[in-house]
């Protein structure tokens, strides 16, 4: 087993868990668009991103494994204004009007989609 903490909540995981599995165990729900239980994780999506102690970069949840000791952050500022600008980009350029839960976490995150330009139309 693998400690570590996420939130200031101490948890336990098996070796190999992601991030976002660790997350899981403690029901903190972190985003995601490109991420599904049956594949192999992506990385395209960003959302998902967390913040982990002394690294230099956001992490992403669903593929970083965890490390004992590690200290994750999982909604900090900077957190939340990485996966603002994800969305607003995402939200600019193709249409997520289809995409389950994505208006909430517009809502969540407070994005402007026409902040890089025309929100992408609609599907007919």
């Amino acid at each position: 087993m693998v400690s570590l903490a996420i939130d200031g909540h101490e948890v336990s995981v098996p070796e190999g868990t992601t991030i976002l599995g660790a997350c899981a165990a403690l029901d903190i729900s972190i985003p995601t668009l490109c991420y599904l239980e049956t594949l192999r994780p992506a990385n395209v999506c960003r959302l998902c991103v967390v913040e982990v102690e002394g690294a230099r970069v956001l992490a992403p949840a669903c593929s970083r494994a965890v490390e004992p000791g590690m200290i994750v952050r999982s909604s900090s500022d900077r957190v939340r204004h990485s996966r603002k600008l994800v969305l607003e980009l995402l939200a600019s350029s193709v249409d997520l009007s289809t995409t389950a839960g994505v208006a909430d976490l517009l809502a969540e995150y407070e994005c402007d989609p026409e902040r890089f330009g025309p929100q992408a139309p609609s599907l007919p």
